[in-house]
């Protein structure tokens, strides 16, 4: 059984544009590491959340997307989330290569919410342009 978690980086404050990573992370031996760098990561830089998902995070997502509707009374421009791997969340972020994928995943989520897709098939376009923009795409 895996257990939800939610990842963040931001070096400035959140707005339209930070992305809220799920995380997946099970009892393996090679889960538990991730966990333990992703803890380490969030206790060493102010730019990084790392908490397990519970009632508390859902209302911190929530009141962040009305606070951002209101500020920019476009509803396009809510907080966006992606789930994703230990696995593939670690690689990301040791080969430096996170925050490129985060500006990639953010730029179609926003061109493609012009197209009126559904929800999922936005996420599932946006995920797989954010990876084919790598040499080697993650998985």
């Amino acid at each position: 059984m895996k257990t939800k978690y939610l990842f963040s980086k931001s070096s400035g404050p959140i707005d339209e544009s930070t992305l809220f990573v799920v995380v997946w992370i099970g009892a393996g031996v090679q889960d538990q590491r991730d966990k333990v760098f992703f803890e380490s990561l969030a206790a060493g830089s102010s730019d990084f959340l790392f908490k397990k998902y519970d009632a508390e995070q859902a209302d911190f997502l929530q009141t962040l997307d009305r606070a951002l509707v209101m500020e920019n009374s476009d509803p396009r421009l809510r907080h966006l989330h992606a789930d994703m791997s230990a696995k593939k969340l670690r690689t990301l972020l040791k080969s430096g290569l996170y925050d490129e994928w985060a500006r990639t995943f953010f730029a179609a989520c926003r061109g493609l919410r012009r197209m009126n897709l559904s929800a999922n098939s936005l996420y599932h376009c946006a995920a797989n342009r954010a990876d084919a923009n790598h040499c080697n795409p993650l998985t």
